[in-house]
Protein backbone atom coordinates (compact mmCIF):
# COMPACT_ATOMS: atom_id res chain seq x y z
CA UNK A 1 0.00 0.00 0.00
CA UNK A 2 2.78 2.48 0.92
CA UNK A 3 4.51 1.45 -2.74
CA UNK A 4 0.61 2.71 -4.42
CA UNK A 5 0.86 5.51 -2.28
CA UNK A 6 4.85 6.66 -3.13
CA UNK A 7 3.54 6.74 -6.67
CA UNK A 8 0.34 8.60 -6.42
CA UNK A 9 1.41 11.16 -4.87
CA UNK A 10 3.49 12.99 -7.72
CA UNK A 11 0.43 12.10 -10.06
CA UNK A 12 -1.78 13.80 -7.75
CA UNK A 13 0.59 17.19 -7.44
CA UNK A 14 1.61 17.65 -11.09
CA UNK A 15 -1.67 17.09 -11.88
CA UNK A 16 -2.50 19.77 -9.07
CA UNK A 17 0.21 21.94 -10.73
CA UNK A 18 -1.65 21.42 -14.00
CA UNK A 19 -4.81 22.39 -12.93
CA UNK A 20 -3.66 25.63 -11.90
CA UNK A 21 -1.52 26.37 -14.75
CA UNK A 22 -4.69 26.08 -16.87
CA UNK A 23 -7.24 27.68 -14.81
CA UNK A 24 -9.02 24.99 -14.77
CA UNK A 25 -11.00 25.15 -17.65
CA UNK A 26 -9.51 27.56 -19.33
CA UNK A 27 -10.32 31.60 -19.78
CA UNK A 28 -13.80 32.67 -19.25
CA UNK A 29 -15.59 34.03 -22.67
CA UNK A 30 -15.91 37.48 -23.60
CA UNK A 31 -19.50 38.11 -22.64
CA UNK A 32 -21.49 39.01 -25.65
CA UNK A 33 -24.87 40.69 -26.01
CA UNK A 34 -26.85 40.57 -29.72
CA UNK A 35 -27.65 43.63 -31.57
CA UNK A 36 -29.67 44.23 -34.01
CA UNK A 37 -30.63 46.35 -36.88
CA UNK A 38 -33.53 47.32 -39.28
CA UNK A 39 -33.36 50.04 -42.02
CA UNK A 40 -36.56 52.25 -42.90
CA UNK A 41 -36.33 51.96 -46.89
CA UNK A 42 -35.66 55.28 -48.32
CA UNK A 43 -35.38 56.66 -51.85
CA UNK A 44 -31.62 56.16 -51.63
CA UNK A 45 -31.86 52.36 -50.41
CA UNK A 46 -35.32 51.18 -51.36
CA UNK A 47 -36.93 47.60 -49.93
CA UNK A 48 -35.18 44.19 -51.26
CA UNK A 49 -32.01 46.35 -52.31
CA UNK A 50 -29.04 44.81 -51.13
CA UNK A 51 -27.06 45.87 -48.25
CA UNK A 52 -23.46 45.79 -46.51
CA UNK A 53 -24.07 46.05 -42.63
CA UNK A 54 -20.93 45.99 -40.58
CA UNK A 55 -20.69 46.48 -36.35
CA UNK A 56 -17.70 48.71 -35.49
CA UNK A 57 -15.59 49.22 -32.33
CA UNK A 58 -12.93 51.91 -32.12
CA UNK A 59 -12.31 51.25 -36.21
CA UNK A 60 -12.59 47.42 -35.57
CA UNK A 61 -15.51 45.34 -37.67
CA UNK A 62 -16.91 42.80 -34.93
CA UNK A 63 -19.60 41.66 -37.40
CA UNK A 64 -21.04 42.32 -40.80
CA UNK A 65 -22.93 40.65 -43.09
CA UNK A 66 -25.63 41.57 -46.41
CA UNK A 67 -29.45 41.74 -46.21
CA UNK A 68 -31.74 43.07 -48.27
CA UNK A 69 -33.36 46.92 -46.38
CA UNK A 70 -35.59 46.18 -44.32
CA UNK A 71 -34.91 42.58 -43.27
CA UNK A 72 -33.33 42.41 -39.70
CA UNK A 73 -29.47 42.07 -39.60
CA UNK A 74 -28.49 40.70 -36.05
CA UNK A 75 -24.94 39.35 -34.66
CA UNK A 76 -23.29 39.00 -31.19
CA UNK A 77 -21.37 41.90 -30.24
CA UNK A 78 -18.98 42.08 -27.15
CA UNK A 79 -21.10 43.34 -24.19
CA UNK A 80 -21.56 46.93 -22.73
CA UNK A 81 -18.84 47.96 -26.14
CA UNK A 82 -19.57 51.23 -28.00
CA UNK A 83 -20.59 49.54 -31.40
CA UNK A 84 -20.77 51.85 -34.47
CA UNK A 85 -23.38 50.86 -37.50
CA UNK A 86 -22.48 51.41 -40.81
CA UNK A 87 -24.26 50.70 -44.05
CA UNK A 88 -22.08 50.50 -47.25
CA UNK A 89 -19.46 52.17 -45.51
CA UNK A 90 -21.98 55.24 -44.51
CA UNK A 91 -22.29 55.23 -40.45
CA UNK A 92 -26.03 55.00 -39.71
CA UNK A 93 -26.23 54.84 -35.69
CA UNK A 94 -25.11 53.45 -32.65
CA UNK A 95 -25.71 51.10 -30.37
CA UNK A 96 -26.14 54.02 -27.76
CA UNK A 97 -29.75 54.65 -29.67
CA UNK A 98 -30.38 51.27 -29.51
CA UNK A 99 -33.52 49.73 -27.38
CA UNK A 100 -33.51 46.93 -25.80
CA UNK A 101 -36.28 44.67 -27.88
CA UNK A 102 -36.64 41.07 -26.76
CA UNK A 103 -33.50 39.06 -26.71
CA UNK A 104 -31.24 42.09 -28.19
CA UNK A 105 -30.53 46.10 -28.12
CA UNK A 106 -32.27 46.30 -31.60
CA UNK A 107 -31.94 49.95 -33.86
CA UNK A 108 -34.88 49.73 -35.54
CA UNK A 109 -36.66 51.85 -38.32
CA UNK A 110 -40.22 52.64 -39.02
CA UNK A 111 -42.10 50.20 -40.91
CA UNK A 112 -39.56 47.30 -38.90
CA UNK A 113 -40.78 44.37 -36.88
CA UNK A 114 -41.43 45.58 -33.26
CA UNK A 115 -39.05 42.92 -31.73
CA UNK A 116 -36.30 41.28 -33.97
CA UNK A 117 -36.44 37.74 -34.59
CA UNK A 118 -32.67 37.12 -33.43
CA UNK A 119 -33.29 33.13 -33.05
CA UNK A 120 -32.31 32.76 -37.19
CA UNK A 121 -29.28 32.49 -38.93
CA UNK A 122 -29.73 35.90 -40.21
CA UNK A 123 -25.89 36.76 -39.16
Amino acid sequence: MAAVRARLVPVLVAAALLAAAGGCGGEAPDPRERLAVCLTPTAERPAGKQVRIEFRTAGKMVAGGSIPVGNVFHAPIPAGADIEVYVDGSLVGDSGSAHVAGEALYLRGEGCPEIPDVDDDVE
